[in-house]
């Protein structure tokens, strides 16, 4: 995707292999969520209070990564909104080391907004240790979780 995609909150496109029909989508990585909760930004790390992620996504799909519990959460972005006020009452917001701003939902929270919930036991987050080199190809399985 090119910079002005990003920007707005679009990482890829994708398109169905028999209908054509395309769908974009942002990654989100969570390193830390299965300890600490997903991080909502609300506010951007600017000085300007510029709206976080959960305001901007224009994608179809958000795709959240917890790759220490080998999760993988597909949630609607416009879900998040409708709900990140009623988290942010319950939870409070964090400000975080980058400067943005928002708060950490538990998993299993962002999980019963999700439309996906995957799971795959082989993938820990030692996967990805050396971001430098591509890993080793390994076959992840996914397993659909019923919420």
């Amino acid at each position: 995707m090119d910079n002005i995609a990003q920007l707005s909150g679009v990482d890829r496109r994708f398109f169905h292999r028999r209908t054509g029909e395309s769908y974009t989508v942002e990654y989100k990585t969570g390193f830390d969520a299965h300890l600490k909760g997903a991080f909502i930004e609300t506010i951007s790390n600017d000085r300007f209070d510029r709206p976080g992620w959960v305001y901007t996504c224009s994608a179809d799909h958000l795709l959240y990564f917890v790759p220490e519990a080998g999760r993988l959460l597909v949630v609607r972005p416009q879900r998040l909104r409708e709900e990140i006020d009623g988290w942010l009452r319950k939870f409070g917001d964090v400000e975080v080391w980058t400067g943005s701003k928002g708060l950490r939902l538990p998993i299993d929270e962002l999980a019963r907004s999700a439309d996906r919930d995957y799971l795959s036991p082989k993938l820990k987050v030692d996967d990805f240790s050396d971001l430098m080199e591509p890993p080793p190809p390994t076959r992840v399985e996914w397993i659909q979780v019923d919420n």
